[in-house]
């Protein structure tokens, strides 16, 4: 094999990243003619500007001598460097555009020079040329290759820096771009375009790659390309698994890229986006690997589970085959508790139809897809039966999209699986177009026996092993509940299951720890799995990215943690919720959620958090209802909002959220402040506005016969009024907020009758017109008919 082989593979499958330091700049020349400044030429060139009486001395890092400059003229070092870093773009050689045009994960640069300006010109819409001083992570188009100025671009001068990011100062600062840069160089294969020996910031960056620590060697094979090194950095270059180039930019590149610069062009980008939305269950079942006896276990089911049989059948499957098969259209709901086995359910009856010859799709749970390019893909694909597993992560918006579904095929078969609490809370029989509810709900007896013959099978009894038969039955049916999960666990390993899920909690340490607390909590947020990125990214905030790896390893090799292709999750649900429960009690949670809220603030954009994964799991990470269910503790979330602020600041929906938690839980000036905050940052937000009309009117029914209640209460109406009069702008909650805390008003305040009827006129009016706008939300019905009936029965 070419020596060069691996460096080339890396570049071909989409995973290396570029580093460039000022070596990789090395034969660009500027409009004078001249090539670019390396290390000490840059500091001697502005060196008279920083010491105009002194002789150069060499032995001045060129840090010192920009900061010296910087201070005596900023006016005089400015044009300096635009003299030196605005290339000939005439004169620009063609195998900089080759090294732009290869299909790199991402390209970062410590250098400020234009260069890549230059690339741009000549490759339009490849580039997204982007400064970590002035973005963050979350602005990255997927579309074009991301090039990352670490110290700036020239515009930015004064901000551009010639020193290393400063570890701790950007540790406590929690600058993304540098977080983002230590988890690329940590996971990915790395070539590092280096120059000359006192280049420190250069080997600065290559070392946060960290230790090996005494874990295997997990971070992949990377390169520096310089021409010489001492031995002491020999050393460290093995230490970081790096591997030494002895040459310059050019020669490298003639020697190990030229050769198969075309080949690599041809490549594609590696893409971090999800398959399309509809997966088809006969290509799932084609494609899975083998089925794993952990299912049996309590690990969430895959395809190879079912097309292996480690998934036993029950009553209720062949209940749900048959009426999935008496359809030619029309919607099928599943309902059961947490751990019930409805997605075991749904996916064995989704590959029975498939292996009928039906062409069955199943909906991806990691999509990224608008509801619309779903009801495009059901038109284009014309599926027989459609399979949405946990359809009530779509919240409110279930029956649009089920809508928009049947509206895309007319002999379509919709089969969706909802939790049972979920199911009643969001009013699904009221407001889906059913035509079947089936309920999972206990193990039969016949469903135990099925169950301790695929144990039995596969070797798995545990502690059901020297029972009688007998014994095993009652074993798996003795819980009231029957509930499937819990009483795989419980039967066979002899605990309760809490009991065995703290037992796994308290096992665990340090990395260990972090990461499945991360991946749990996300579970618990979204039901959503985190890849190697992200958790790397997230932990590497307090461990070095080696120890990460290893740990995340050995969560996988315990199957605490499960990974596939598309990331890391716990290997249930209901054991990922148990686990928070553990977690909570320790007074665990609030670092974890810290790590989340970073990872996700530092890869959306304001405005447009819902068109992202990143967006949709902080908006439910960060939403006070939310938290107070998750962490309870009222002090513990005040502090999470303040740890949170410096990544959220311009968010308007951050302080939204600050605010009604102090307007809920805590204190009306506080919630008063930050509700000020998100009017400013979002003019004329219909939430906003909403909320804070109802902190103005919660402190005046807390405090009738203050000073401000009264005008406050006119305000807050004045407002809830406008919102809800206006379709374009107004929401369920405004209705709720209004009739809600403006019959308590009416019921306590001390005001003339006249305005009382006033009050009760405008309750009535909006509780009719909130009930036939918003017919199916059970938050805008409850308070309507709670307003109607007092208003009724009680004279104003």
């Amino acid at each position: 094999m070419s020596t060069n082989a691996p460096i080339v593979n890396a570049i071909r499958r989409g995973e290396a990243v570029l580093l460039t330091g000022a070596g990789f700049s090395r034969g660009l020349t500027d409009h004078f003619g001249d090539l670019l400044p390396v290390g000490q030429e840059l500091a001697k060139s502005i060196w008279p500007i920083a010491f105009p009486d002194e002789p150069f001395d060499a032995a001045t890092a060129l840090a010192m001598v920009y900061e010296e400059a910087l201070r005596r003229s900023q006016t005089l070092l400015g044009e300096q460097l635009g003299r030196h870093f605005n290339i000939d773009r005439a004169l620009l050689p063609e195998r900089y555009v080759d090294w732009y045009s290869l299909p790199w994960h991402r390209v970062y640069t410590l250098n400020i020079d234009d260069s890549d300006h230059a690339v741009a010109d000549r490759l339009p819409d490849r580039l997204q040329i982007m400064s970590a001083l002035s973005s963050t992570p979350g602005s990255v188009d997927r579309n074009k290759l991301a090039v990352v100025h670490v110290n700036g671009v020239l515009d930015e001068f004064p901000n551009v820096t010639f020193s290393p990011w400063e570890f701790a100062g950007r540790t406590a600062a929690q600058d993304s771009w540098y977080q983002e840069f230590v988890t690329d160089i940590s996971t990915r294969p790395t070539v590092v375009i280096g120059s000359v020996l006192d280049e420190s910031p250069l080997w600065h960056y290559m070392q946060l790659r960290g230790s090996r620590g005494s874990g295997r060697e997990l971070r992949p094979k990377s390169w520096l390309v310089t021409p010489k090194i001492d031995p002491g950095r020999r050393a460290m270059l093995q230490r970081l698994n790096f591997e030494h180039q002895a040459e310059i930019e050019q020669a490298f590149f003639e020697r190990a890229i030229a050769p198969h610069v075309d080949d690599l062009k041809a490549s594609q980008r590696g893409s971090t986006d999800t398959l399309g939305p509809l997966l088809a269950v006969d290509q799932q079942l084609r494609s899975a690997g083998k089925g794993s006896a952990d299912f049996l276990l309590g690990a969430a089911p895959t395809w190879g589970d079912v097309a292996d049989g480690f998934a036993a059948t029950f009553a209720f499957d062949n209940e749900l085959l048959k009426t999935t098969r008496s359809l030619t259209t029309g919607v099928i709901a599943v309902t059961g508790s947490a751990g019930s086995g409805k997605s075991t359910s749904l996916m064995r009856t989704a590959a029975a139809l498939a292996s009928e010859g039906l062409t069955v799709v199943w909906l991806d749970r990691e999509t990224e897809s608008s509801i619309s390019h779903m009801r495009s893909e059901i038109a284009r694909l014309n599926p027989d039966v459609v399979f949405v597993d946990d359809l009530d992560r779509f919240a409110g918006d279930a029956d649009h999209l089920l809508r928009s579904l049947m509206q895309a095929s007319d002999d379509v078969v919709i089969v969706a699986s909802v939790r049972s609490a979920r199911f009643t809370q969001l009013r699904y029989a009221e407001r889906l177009n059913l035509e079947a509810h089936l309920r999972q709900e206990r193990l039969t007896d016949e469903d135990a026996e099925a169950l301790i013959s695929a144990l039995s099978r596969s070797n798995r009894l545990g502690a059901l092993l020297n029972l009688s038969h007998s014994e095993q039955l009652r074993k798996l049916t003795e819980r009231d509940d029957r509930q499937l999960l819990v009483s795989l666990i419980e039967a066979t390993s002899g605990q309760r299951f809490h009991d065995r899920v703290a037992d796994e909690c308290r096992s665990l340490t340090d990395a260990e720890l972090s990461i499945y607390g991360l991946v749990c909590t996300s579970m618990w947020a979204d039901n959503r799995v985190l890849s190697k990125q992200d958790v790397l990214f997230a932990t590497t905030r307090t461990f070095d990215s080696n120890s990460a790896l290893n740990a995340l390893l050995r969560l996988e090799e315990s199957r605490l943690v499960l990974g596939d292709a598309s990331g890391y999750r716990a290997r249930h649900r209901v054991v990922a919720e148990s686990s928070i429960d553990y977690f909570r009690e320790e007074g665990l949670l609030e670092h974890w959620l810290t790590d989340l809220i970073f990872l996700c603030a530092s890869h959306y954009t304001v405005g447009s958090a819902r068109q992202t994964r990143y967006g949709r799991l902080l908006i439910r990470l960060i939403n006070h209802r939310n938290l107070k269910r998750l962490v309870v503790d009222t002090p513990t979330i005040q502090r999470l909002y303040g740890q949170v602020e410096q990544w959220l600041t311009k968010d308007p929906h951050y302080w939204l959220q600050r605010g009604s938690f102090e307007t809920d839980y805590g204190d009306f000036g506080a919630a008063e402040n930050f509700l000020r905050q998100a009017r400013a940052l979002s003019e004329d937000d219909a939430l906003v506005d909403t909320a804070w009309s109802m902190l103005l009117l919660k402190r005046s029914v807390d405090s009738p016969t203050s000073p401000s209640a009264q005008a406050d209460v006119n305000v807050a109406i004045a407002i809830l009024k406008g919102v809800m009069l206006d379709p374009q702008r107004n929401v369920p909650h405004t209705f709720a907020v209004f009739l809600s805390l403006g019959l308590r008003w009416l019921r306590s305040a001390p005001i003339a009758r006249q305005e009382k009827l006033a009050l009760k006129e405008d309750l009535l009016k909006f509780a009719r017109i909130g009930s036939a706008r918003f017919a199916t939300n059970p938050e805008v019905r409850d308070n309507a008919d709670a307003a109607e009936r007092w208003l009724a029965t009680n004279f104003v």
